[in-house]
């Protein structure tokens, strides 16, 4: 097990609140480098702007379809959800099932900019962001339905090299 140091002398960085809460690490679940939740959430205060910043220009801005992961360290410290992340459509989910998802998702985002509207207003942009990602899911799921490959084409465009390519 990793040895973690000192709340004085703990490095935490923005990836570590990407993936992880400061506490444990959720990609490869190993301990995160904070002790404790109080100290993780000290470091989220500090890093929230910066880690909004690092999700909007590589998850959001590099991901083929959206990106319906927020920060970690958002779900656990500002009480944000990723249902719609985890409800499998298309590939696997239903499209009802990824509206109530959305729903939820959009309902936690909406509960956190009004009770911590400073904080919110800091990470304005990516949360925007994050909310055009999520109502492009609910839009694909209201047009497409439970038509998989329709949704998928909405979703991700036409695989590479496929015959729908332009190439």
């Amino acid at each position: 097990m990793r040895r973690r140091d000192s709340p004085s002398t703990t490095r935490v960085t923005t990836l570590d609140m990407l993936d992880g809460d400061g506490v444990e690490g959720f990609v490869f679940g190993g301990p995160g480098p904070c002790r404790t939740l109080v100290e993780a959430a000290a470091a989220w205060e500090r890093l929230r702007v910066a880690t909004w910043e690092r999700w909007a220009a590589e998850r959001a801005g590099a991901a083929r379809g959206p990106c319906l992961d927020p920060p970690y360290a958002a779900v656990t410290h500002d009480a944000l959800s990723n249902e719609a992340s985890h409800s499998g459509y298309p590939v696997a989910g239903f499209a009802a099932h990824a509206l109530r998802a959305v729903d939820a998702d959009l309902e936690a985002l909406a509960a956190f900019q009004r009770a911590r509207p400073a904080a919110a207003e800091s990470v304005a942009g990516p949360l925007d962001i994050f909310r055009c990602q999520l109502n492009w899911l609910a839009d694909v799921a209201t047009s497409a339905g439970d038509d998989r490959h329709a949704a998928e084409q909405l979703l991700y465009g036409s695989p590479p090299n496929s015959k729908e390519s332009p190439e």
